[in-house]
């Protein structure tokens, strides 16, 4: 059984596209998506139609990414202060552009999951770490 695991695509619906049309040449049936969907790249629509599509011909589990975290606190408190410019910027854009159905949908993603497949032992997935998904991997 071959499994794909997909992650910190950062609205990249280019690179997305790829692996997609990779995983459908090898026959992957299964894809583990682990976080960070958007964000960075222009179009963060096409990300998150790829992904749905994704969602409806394979197998999928997704878990949610510090990026989706951004947007959720970000609709949650709107007054946070972001702003365009170098810090706020590309992560106001992404917000603009999103639907309150994507934003259900990051939200009901858990930040880790196990899974189990027919044939195969169980195992977990995450973004950053178990602990959570804005862990930074140090030295």
């Amino acid at each position: 059984m071959k499994i794909a695991a997909l992650g910190d695509i950062h609205g990249n619906h280019y690179a997305l596209e790829a692996c997609l049309e990779q995983i459908e040449k090898l026959h992957i049936q299964t894809i583990a998506f682990l976080g960070d969907y958007i964000t960075d790249c222009p179009c963060p629509e096409k990300t998150i139609a790829l992904l749905r599509q994704a969602q409806n011909r394979y197998q999928t589990y997704f878990v949610r990414g510090n990026r989706e975290d951004y947007m959720l606190s970000h609709h949650d408190d709107p007054h946070d202060g972001w702003t365009y410019g170098s810090r706020y910027g590309s992560l106001l854009y992404t917000y603009e552009r999103l639907t309150e159905e994507d934003l259900s949908w990051f939200r009901s993603m858990p930040e880790s999951m196990q899974v189990q497949i027919d044939g195969a032992e169980s195992f977990e997935i995450c973004h950053g770490s178990m602990k959570t998904n804005r862990y930074w991997l140090l030295p």
